[in-house]
């Protein structure tokens, strides 16, 4: 599974996993 990690919070690593499928626009999807 690919990540990336973009930080940190309280000494733990914040990654976020991406996957690249198909063609045309990219589209950001952010649960929380």
């Amino acid at each position: 599974m690919p990540r990336v990690t973009v930080g940190s919070d309280n000494g733990q690593p914040v990654e976020l996993h991406h996957q690249d499928v198909g063609t045309g626009r990219p589209v950001v999807l952010i649960h929380g």
